[in-house]
Formats: structure tokens, C-alpha cells, sequence
């Protein structure tokens, strides 16, 4: 995203010297994995009071792979408190109830591929990703806390979502042995394939890079989109090639921060064409 932010003000340093029939806005926020509560929500409630004025549509610049990408998986952030019995090492078979065992069996009971798929967003994914449990090596612990991040598709909301983890945690621990606690959802969001803007912005990289479009199916993250998206503007997320996004050797391709900046050159044009026409 540091790359699409350097793209994105080089586009502005450009359109500078010109004299656009409409408002360019650039959005510039420091949180966005954090939640956004300062970044992107803030802004949003700007445009709600009115202090900034409602874009018309929104481009997000997080890695695409080039390809135009009009919706994202929801999150859903849930823990799971095991709960056993503590008790002494040497009485740990006849007195103890160690949650972590019991952490154990709930993650392998739920951390499987999903058998869903939806055709603009792709297949729903959930990691365990966090786990505490224990305070001294000679205590069979009695609670144990797992933290779980699943990913939505549309149509699935946090009900239907903790109904099924409540089921596969059923097939293995009685009901006295967990709890189930709710940290954050978003829901799975989109701007139809079929909308004005996403059918401008096909056009637009179809004509720039001289190319038939493709749309973006696969395993992107969550993004700001959805606050814009939430707020009912048309958003696409438009951005480079890369790989090991979060992860060791994290890069991105500068052959396509080229044609990105392209890219957005000819959508800026495009759209405040069109809007001009509407007006």
C-alpha cells in the first residue's frame, strides 16, 4: 500500500498542472490494520457532517494484481474461553481439566477449509491466530483463550457464522467446557459488476493497457473499501502485483506501479467526464 500511496500522489502531482471539471480528492490514512477509528472511519463521518464533501465514487489502492477487484470478504473477530478445572500437576489425571488440551481439540475441530464460494469474492477463510493459556509450569491450567479471525461471504453474518463454529465445537467438548465471545464484524461488501463506475473503470483499463479486463477472485484481505462501500459510494480496489503481503521479502512489481498510475490517470478522466455529462 506504501507504493499505491507514492502512485496516487504522483497522480495528483500530475493532474496539479491541470484544470479538472470536478474535485479530486485524496484520502491518506495511517491505521487502516488497526481498525481505521482514526483514519478512514473519521473520514467517513466528515463526509456525514458534511466538513468533506461525498465522493462519487472511490478507487483503494491495495494490491489487486491489476485486476479490477468490486468487492471483499467481511470479518468476523470472535474468541473462545475453554474452560477446564486447575489443579496440581501430580493429581492432573484425577483432578484436572487442562484447557489447553481442550484449546487443542476446539482448533482442530474448526481451522478447515470452508465449502462455500461465492463467484466476485471467492471462498470464506478462518485462521486461529492467537492462544493464552496457563501461569506456572506445575498448574494444569483452567482456562485457555483462543482468538479467531473467518472471513465472510455475502449472505453469512455473524449469526449464521457462530451457529456453525458452535456445531463443530459441540462434536467435540460439552457445552459447560467453553464460551463464546464476540469481538468485531464487518460485513462482506460489494459494488456490483453490473453498476455504472465498474463498468467505466472495465473500459478504462480495457482502453489503457490495451487488454481485456480481469476481476479479482482470490485471497485479498480486508480493506477500507467497506467503510466507503458501508456509506453507499461506489469503490473498486485498483492496485500492483506483489507478493508475501504481511510476510517475509514483502514486495511489489514497479512495472505495474506503472501502469496502475496509468490506470487511474484514465479513470479520473473518465469519471469526472461523466459526471460532467450527468450535470
Amino acid at each position: 500500500m506504501k507504493a499505491s500511496c507514492a502512485v496516487i500522489m504522483h497522480v495528483a502531482e500530475i493532474l496539479s498542472e491541470e484544470k479538472l471539471d470536478g474535485s479530486l480528492q485524496i484520502h491518506l490514512v495511517s491505521d487502516e490494520e488497526k481498525g481505521a477509528e482514526y483514519g478512514t472511519r473519521y473520514i467517513i463521518e466528515l463526509i456525514e457532517k458534511e466538513k468533506i464533501k461525498k465522493p462519487d465514487c472511490v478507487i483503494v489502492g491495495e494490491g489487486s494484481e491489476l485486476k479490477i477487484r468490486s468487492g471483499e470478504r467481511g470479518i468476523f473477530i470472535f474468541k473462545i474461553k475453554l474452560i477446564g478445572r486447575a489443579s496440581h500437576t501430580s493429581s492432573s489425571k484425577s483432578n484436572g481439566v487442562n484447557a489447553i488440551i481442550l484449546a487443542s481439540k476446539a482448533i482442530l475441530a474448526i481451522d478447515k477449509e470452508i465449502d462455500k464460494f461465492h463467484p466476485e469474492i471467492g471462498a470464506p477463510v478462518i485462521s486461529v491466530n492467537m492462544i493464552s493459556g496457563g501461569r506456572v509450569h506445575n498448574q494444569v491450567p483452567g482456562e485457555c483463550v483462543i482468538t479467531v479471525d473467518r472471513r465472510t461471504l455475502p449472505g453469512e453474518t455473524k449469526e449464521s457464522v457462530r451457529k456453525e463454529i458452535e456445531e463443530q465445537l459441540a462434536a467435540v467438548l460439552s457445552r459447560e467446557n467453553y464460551e463464546f465471545l464476540d469481538v468485531h464484524y464487518d460485513p462482506a461488501n460489494i459494488t456490483p459488476k453490473d453498476s455504472s463506475f465498474v463498468n467505466m473503470v472495465y473500459r478504462t483499463v480495457k482502453s489503457v493497457l490495451n487488454i481485456e479486463p480481469e476481476f479479482y477472485v482470490g485471497e485479498g484481505g480486508v480493506t477500507d473499501a467497506r467503510f466507503y462501500r458501508y456509506a453507499g459510494i461506489p469503490t473498486i480496489i485498483y492496485g500492483p502485483k506483489g507478493e508475501n503481503s504481511h510476510g517475509p521479502n514483502e514486495y511489489v512489481e514497479i512495472d505495474s506501479l506503472e501502469k496502475q498510475a496509468k490506470v487511474y490517470l484514465g479513470i479520473i478522466d473518465n469519471a469526472l467526464s461523466a459526471l460532467k455529462r450527468e450535470n
